[in-house]
């Protein structure tokens, strides 16, 4: 977690944690409208269907 006790993640990898397997999105990371949080949630979630399918 970062100083303001946000999910700290890599900023090539915003979806991705330093737990494998453990994704984050919308104000897990920051602060963020909603627009952008349901972009990221796309995203992780597109990140774990790989997981479950194997790739």
């Amino acid at each position: 977690m970062d100083k303001n006790r946000f999910i700290k993640t890599d900023p090539f990898f915003p979806v991705e944690s330093s737990v494998p397997g453990i994704y984050t999105c919308g104000c897990t990371r920051e602060p963020m409208d909603i627009p952008r949080s349901v972009a990221e949630a796309s995203g992780a979630a597109a990140r774990a269907a790989e997981l479950v399918k194997g790739g």
